[in-house]
């Protein structure tokens, strides 16, 4: 959902962002994931991708966004364990640290079919950002804990669901 402009001298990066959540509706069964592609202005193709499962307790698509950023922003990021504040501290770090206007962020209209799109550069970000959700999704989904939680979420009554 986040679209990252991020100069690096002479070269510009673009980057887009998303992450998503699962059974987010109970904090202790949700698995988040994230994910960012590296696109070209127009291009329709992607240079770089990658994908994670969050790490830690705090599970929910804006910390993903927030933990994937760390990748797309060539920030040194630990799996496993890390707290996801402390990756945001390493990113904020990062991100002080260069030129004003280096780093660009700006938020992109999530689930929108490119295809029915006329203009070419909100074209090509509806197509950038439906790849990125897609990548997320497909982390998330392949997580080797996802059977497991289903099979916990299948038992949760509804009224507490719907209560939290």
């Amino acid at each position: 959902m986040s679209h990252i402009v991020y100069q690096t001298g002479p070269q510009t990066i673009i980057a887009f962002t998303d992450g998503t959540a699962f059974f987010a509706d109970i904090q202790q069964l949700t698995i988040s994931a994230s994910a960012y592609i590296v696109t070209d202005p127009g291009s329709f193709r992607f240079s770089e991708h990658g994908d994670a499962t969050v790490p830690g307790s705090e599970q929910f698509s804006f910390v993903a966004v927030s933990f994937v950023s760390t990748s797309s922003l060539a920030v040194r990021r630990e799996t496993g364990a890390q707290s996801i504040a402390m990756c945001t501290v390493q990113l904020m770090n990062h991100v002080s640290k260069r030129p004003s206007q280096s780093i660009v962020v700006k938020k992109v209209k999530a689930h929108l079919n490119h295809v029915f799109i006329q203009g070419s550069t909100l074209k090509w970000k509806a197509w950038a950002n439906n790849q990125v959700d897609k990548i997320a999704k497909d982390a998330c989904s392949s997580d080797p804990m996802l059977s497991h939680v289903s099979k916990a979420w299948e038992n949760v009554p509804a009224s507490f669901s719907q209560s939290s």
